[in-house]
């Protein structure tokens, strides 16, 4: 292999170009498929103000000839937030090239993007399970980023408010049910009890997912109540899904893994669960990219004294629970018996 500079930058550029190319490959978070994304506009510039909104609930009936009621659109409960950046850069050296590493190369770079996707995902999924019961989480770094809904409660909380109504709703159980028959019974009559609507009425939810951590005592249990088998896996699908019984199961790759990533071996963290209505959790909790991970590879080809090239990957995401209805948590601290 020739040494020239001119070989060396095509190199590096095709090394660097083939991997953004296989990335469209890399496997999809399930966190990711719960919360519904929003699309950025830059109009918006660095803060996203999402709005809660939980219609729901029953149309009346009108007699004939009879005036129809208003349901007009308005705007709910207000919730600012401001995007963050994940940032990583990996130097690529003039031996690299030298000797023809190829696919080392393209597997630090691989790994570089999926570093940058594993934050955001691994974020995400601390507040919205690990630590649903608190209002803060911790980013990698050790900079905090304020969770708390817009009503100004915890995710996982017992005396949420909306705005048409002075009572308090809760979405824990009133115990901390260890996954079972028994605990899915009473977590659905929770949220049959408290998921309501703005205006305080309740709302119907059909909870159709039950969610998990990373756990094979709770995966097992989990499997062995919904009686669901593993989604086949195929390009762009999610992984960790299982479908087909009485629940989807979604298991949460990090969970219970701390702000670094450590799995925690906490039990209140290992065996806490949740039940929700997807397509109204989606209408609840909320994320947007402003620019993603695998799109935002940036090579840069330099002829310093040691010839060393540098590629950055950066992305930027935010996140926030405008609303806390769809989902139900059971803050269990004990592992479930398995049968």
């Amino acid at each position: 292999m020739a040494t020239n500079l001119a070989g060396y930058r095509s190199w590096f550029n095709s090394t660097v170009y083939s991997t953004i190319e296989e990335l469209s490959n890399m496997e999809r978070d399930p966190i990711f498929d719960l919360f519904g994304e929003i699309n950025y506009s830059t109009r918006t510039g660095d803060t996203v103000n999402f709005t809660g909104r939980a219609f729901g609930g029953f149309a009346p009936i009108v007699a004939p000839g009879g005036t129809i009621p208003e349901s007009n659109p308005v705007e709910g409960d207000q919730l600012a937030k401001q995007f963050l950046s994940v940032k990583d850069r990996m130097v690529v050296e003039w031996e690299s090239y030298l000797h023809d590493k190829l696919d080392f190369v393209k597997e630090d770079i691989s790994a570089l993007t999926e570093r940058c996707i594993n934050t955001p995902a691994l974020v995400m999924t601390n507040a919205f399970f690990t630590n649903a019961g608190a209002g803060t989480v911790t980013l990698p770094g050790g900079l905090t980023y304020a969770t708390t809904c817009a009503d100004g409660q915890f995710l996982a909380d017992t005396d949420h408010t909306v705005p048409g109504s002075a009572s308090t709703f809760r979405n824990t159980t009133s115990g901390t049910d260890v996954l079972s028959d028994s605990g899915i019974t009473n977590a659905i009559q929770t949220g049959n009890q408290n998921i309501v609507n703005d205006d305080g009425v309740v709302a119907p939810w059909s909870p159709d997912t039950l969610i998990i951590p990373n756990n094979e005592s709770m995966i097992r249990k989990a499997l062995e109540l919904t009686k669901s088998d593993k989604v086949v896996l195929s390009t762009n699908n999610t992984v960790n899904v299982y479908s087909g019984g009485r629940f989807k199961v979604v298991v949460l790759k990090h969970a219970p893994r701390n702000a670094v990533g450590a799995y925690s071996t906490t039990a209140g963290d290992m065996y806490r669960w949740a039940l929700a209505d997807s397509r109204m959790l989606k209408r609840a909790i909320k994320y947007a990219w402003a620019a993603k991970p695998a799109e935002n590879v940036v090579p840069k080809f330099q002829s310093r004294e040691n010839l060393d090239s540098t590629i950055a990957v950066a992305g930027r995401f935010v996140f926030g629970f405008p609303r806390w209805q769809g989902i139900v948590y059971s803050l269990a601290t004990s592992a479930p018996t398995l049968g």
